[in-house]
C-alpha cells in the first residue's frame, strides 16, 4: 500500500510539473508574439483573448494569410455539418452565408449552433481580422469616409456631419421600423454599401 502510495505521489508531482511546463512555454510563446501595422491593436487583443493554440499562432505574425484563413473555414464546415447546417460561403465584405436544414435543426436552435461553432473554431475572430486586413489594407476607412459616402449616396444631405452621425441623427431620419420596410430598402441598401466600401461607393454619383 505504501508503495501504491508513493507511485501516486510521484505521478502528481510529474503531472504538475508537465503542466508548470506548458504554462511556461504559453507564456514564452505569448511574449514572443510581435505586432505591427495598421491592425496592430486588433491583433494583439484578439490573440490575448484566445485560449486555441492553433488559432493563436494564427494571429501570431500580425496577419491572416490565405492557407490560415482555408483552414478556419474548413474546421467551420466541419463543425456545422454535423449538426445540418451548411456554410455556403462569404460575399466580398466576409459576410457568411448558412443554410439549416429543418428536418436536422430547429430554427430557435440555428443561431445558437452558429455561434458555437464561429467560437470554437475560431472563425469569428479571423474571419474579421483577414476581411478587415484585405478591404482595407491601409486602414483609410475612418467614420469621416462613412460620413462622405453617404453623402455621395445622397442618404444624407451635404451639410450631414461627423458630430450628428455619432449623436444618432441617422437613426433618428431613417428609423429600423422604416429601414426594413419595402420603402426603405433602398435607402438601407445605400447605407449597407456604405458600410461595406465606404472608399469607393457611388463615386460617380
Amino acid at each position: 500500500m505504501k508503495k501504491l502510495n508513493a507511485s501516486i505521489a510521484i505521478a502528481t508531482v510529474l503531472l504538475l510539473t508537465g503542466c508548470g511546463g506548458a504554462d511556461v512555454a504559453n507564456e514564452k510563446s505569448d511574449a514572443e508574439a510581435s505586432f505591427s501595422g495598421p491592425y496592430a491593436a486588433e491583433f494583439k487583443e484578439s490573440y490575448e483573448q484566445l485560449e486555441d493554440a492553433k488559432v493563436k499562432e494564427y494571429l501570431r505574425d500580425g496577419k491572416i494569410s490565405e492557407a490560415e484563413f482555408q483552414a478556419v473555414s474548413a474546421d467551420l464546415v466541419a463543425c456545422l455539418e454535423p449538426q445540418g447546417i451548411t456554410f455556403k460561403g462569404y460575399d466580398e465584405y466576409g459576410n457568411s452565408s448558412l443554410e439549416g436544414d429543418p428536418a436536422r435543426v430547429a430554427n430557435e436552435d440555428l443561431q445558437e449552433r452558429i455561434s458555437e461553432c464561429t467560437t470554437s473554431t475560431g472563425e469569428s475572430v479571423v474571419a474579421h481580422l483577414y476581411f478587415m486586413a484585405k478591404r482595407d489594407p491601409g486602414r483609410e476607412v475612418t467614420e469621416q469616409t462613412q460620413v462622405d459616402c453617404l453623402i455621395r449616396a445622397g442618404v444624407v444631405p451635404p451639410e450631414f456631419t461627423l458630430e450628428e452621425l455619432n449623436a444618432g441623427a441617422l437613426n433618428e431620419m431613417y428609423p429600423p421600423e422604416f429601414l426594413y420596410e419595402p420603402p426603405g430598402e433602398e435607402v438601407r441598401t445605400k447605407m449597407e454599401t456604405c458600410q461595406n466600401d465606404p472608399l469607393h461607393a457611388y463615386q460617380d454619383q
